[in-house]
């Protein structure tokens, strides 16, 4: 089920993204030299599913860039959890031990109107290493996208 739920204004988005902005020095380049993408935090499918191309490995970016995250946009993960918690009517925490959700960051002319991204389930939550593994219903999973600034024209899932 896929559902949409309005949180921020534009001018919060406004504020998140000129704080992204300036903290450039701080993405990390995914994809290359060449490549117009970035993320700002640890991604577990980047990160674990492929430590080599990433860098230092997840467990390394979450000590590097959990602190940083949480200093630049302390108010927004508290945000973003009393939503979720009002919608799915149960509580929310994040884990210290794994990445906040961090930001991917695009930089090209124009979306791609060829289907260049492979059709995926969200399943490297499989890849952690859960504390309480055997008190955790993984058949209950969400998935969530937050977007900050969208294309012209928009963009999808």
């Amino acid at each position: 089920m896929i559902t949409s739920i309005r949180m921020l204004t534009e001018k919060q988005c406004e504020d998140v993204y000129v704080r992204i902005c300036e903290l450039q020095e701080d993405w990390i380049p995914r994809g290359g030299e060449t490549s117009s993408f970035f993320t700002l935090g640890a991604a577990a499918y980047l990160d674990i599913t492929y430590p080599a191309k990433a860098g230092a490995n997840y467990y390394e970016k979450v000590h590097r860039y959990n602190p940083l995250l949480q200093q630049h946009f302390d108010w927004l993960y508290e945000m973003l959890s009393t939503v979720l918690e009002e919608h799915l009517g149960a509580s929310v925490s994040y884990e210290e031990s794994f990445a906040l959700p961090g930001f991917h960051i695009w930089f090209s002319r124009a979306l791609s109107t060829k289907p260049v991204a492979s059709i995926h389930f969200d399943l490297q939550y499989q890849s952690l290493e859960w504390q309480d593994a055997d008190k955790i219903d993984f058949t209950r999973l969400i998935s969530f996208t937050l977007p900050i600034r969208l294309p012209m024209r928009g963009g999808g899932l």
